[in-house]
């Protein structure tokens, strides 16, 4: 085989290998597009699922808010409780009109969306016919409730969870929650529209007070309104904490919810009777160690101070310079060094 032979087989194996390597990078090329295009669609089958999951979610939302609003249709009384369902309804036919047409559950939503407006129309006649008198006992919970109430109303939580630290508890009902502080509801989170809470005041609880006078839970506004402005206005922001200064007296809020007061200068009006929770069980007269908050203060009245200590978990009751100790709501010991009080 001559050099001239050799050297055209060369060139031709040369132009073979090019052929063969620019083949095999379209190849390689066609293979990323087409795994891109495999990944693209997946991510859109995820987008999908996910709009269709939120869309099922908004029907679920809108089943359980009716639900609450068809309990309360049982048992509303007064304007107030009426108002409440009227708001319920709204909520349901809203999150209804969410669910758009690709979704499996569009033409029930529609059917679901003129059930709730007659709904609706039936509980907004029954606002205008009812009472303004608001029921002694709500169907209803709000901020600054006793976590007894909540209990009544809402039943026992599918979770409660302590924190030591904060003297907090979180209360779950489903995904929904309820925090609360040294006993009162200081916020929650009706994520599964399945709580019984009342927005916009419309229905009240036996802790609120009156027009007269404050309690512990009643919120930062009543206070400003039957109290007057403060001389001072302590924050502790870090804390969701804020103390109102009256004189030498204060007011102690957690996250807008009165916990806690020093009446000093007996300037405060304030008042922990107005409690519909005080029910006595067991004798009128005298309370004892294992008594509850509400019964101390339906028997001895309303203390001059109320202090909390929450990295005990404690929380005392000051009458002059007699003292309550109570841990969870419920008396653990006492020192009567004024032999005011009335324990047995």
């Amino acid at each position: 085989m001559t050099l001239k032979r050799l050297k055209s087989l060369a060139d031709s194996n040369a132009v073979d290998s090019r052929k063969r390597t620019r083949l095999l990078t379209w190849v390689i090329v066609l293979c990323e597009v087409g795994l891109a295009l495999v990944i693209l669609s997946k991510y859109y089958q995820h987008l999908n699922s996910r709009k269709l999951s939120a869309h099922s979610e908004e029907f679920r939302l809108a089943v359980n808010k009716a639900m609450s609003a068809a309990e309360l249709t049982q048992l509303a009384q007064s304007s107030q409780e009426w108002g409440q369902v009227v708001t319920n309804w709204q909520g349901a036919i809203e999150l209804m009109k969410a669910v758009p047409a690709a979704s499996s559950k569009y033409q029930l939503a529609q059917d679901k969306v003129n059930e709730y407006q007659r709904n609706l129309e039936y509980a907004q006649g029954n606002v205008e016919k009812k009472s303004p008198v608001k029921s002694e006992s709500s169907n209803y919970w709000t901020l600054g409730s006793r976590w007894e109430e909540v209990t009544r109303i809402q039943g026992l939580p599918s979770q409660l969870i302590p924190s030591k630290s904060l003297c907090q508890e979180v209360a779950y009902y489903e995904n929904s929650k309820v925090e609360i502080k040294n006993g009162i509801v200081i916020d929650y989170d009706n994520r599964e529209n399945n709580l019984k809470v009342a927005v916009d005041n419309l229905v009240t609880t036996g802790l609120v007070g009156n027009n007269n006078y404050w309690t512990v839970g009643s919120k930062r506004a009543n206070v400003l309104s039957i109290q007057g402005t403060p001389t001072e206005i302590v924050r502790y922001d870090s804390l969701d904490k804020e103390i109102l200064n009256y004189g030498n007296s204060t007011v102690e809020l957690q996250k807008g919810i009165v916990t806690a007061y020093s009446n000093l200068e007996r300037n405060l009006r304030v008042n922990t009777q107005k409690n519909s929770l005080a029910k006595l069980q067991g004798n009128d007269n005298y309370w004892t160690v294992g008594s509850k908050r509400e019964e101390v203060f339906r028997i001895q009245g309303t203390p001059t101070e109320i202090v909390h200590y929450d990295y005990q978990c404690k929380e005392v009751l000051l009458y002059g310079s007699s003292s309550i100790e109570l841990k969870n709501g419920v008396v653990n010991g006492y020192q009567n060094l004024d032999n005011n009080l009335k324990v047995n």
